[in-house]
């Protein structure tokens, strides 16, 4: 049986990473797959240096290994297709959507956004490894996002756009309910 695979992408800090982890807690036979977890290291084919900010772009598609994001989601799918009953894939990322070769396999996609001044108040209460320069949010992250989005807006018409500002049970319980639209009360 296919499991429901759920793509959460979007901004930085839009919350994408406790729906997740809400939904997994919800739905027991769920993986979480997080794209941040698949970084490339910062001498490795692809990443690419700023030298004015003397820091590299972590925030670009090619900064991310996605031939090994794709082949653990292909094994992923595989696991959880074997299960008895109904199980569910989580992915999230802030590029999660806009890699092509998977969206069609996603059976629900949403996109988080934020306004720049919430978002940026929220960048500066973490921690990043390597840490942020000064200037790359405003350089680097902030475009970035709206160059991914607009990619998302001018070739992806089934994406569900999420407010990051709206309260995390209200998100959460609009999703719940599109995956009852799935007809997935038996997860």
């Amino acid at each position: 049986m296919k499991p429901v695979v759920v793509a959460l992408g979007g901004v930085t800090n839009g919350g994408k990473s406790t729906i997740a982890k809400l939904l997994q807690d919800y739905f027991p036979l769920s993986k979480i797959m997080r794209q941040d977890d698949y970084f490339k290291l910062d001498n490795q084919d692809g990443m690419e240096y700023i030298s004015e900010l003397g820091h590299y772009n972590w925030d670009i598609m090619s900064a991310i290994d996605m031939n090994k994001f794709e082949s653990e989601f292909n094994k992923n799918l595989t696991v959880l297709s074997e299960l008895p009953s109904k199980s569910l894939l989580i992915l999230e990322g802030f590029l999660v959507l806009n890699y092509k070769p998977l969206r069609p396999l996603m059976d629900l996609k949403y996109f988080f956004e934020l306004e720049y001044e919430e978002c940026w108040a929220r960048r500066q209460t973490r921690n990043y490894d390597p840490p942020d320069v000064p200037g790359y949010f405003e350089k680097v992250v902030w475009p970035m996002y709206l160059k991914h989005r607009k990619e998302l807006l001018d070739d992806c018409r089934d994406i569900h756009f999420i407010s990051g500002s709206a309260p995390l049970s209200e998100t959460f319980q609009k999703i719940i309910g599109d995956l009852e639209g799935l007809s997935l009360k038996s997860l």
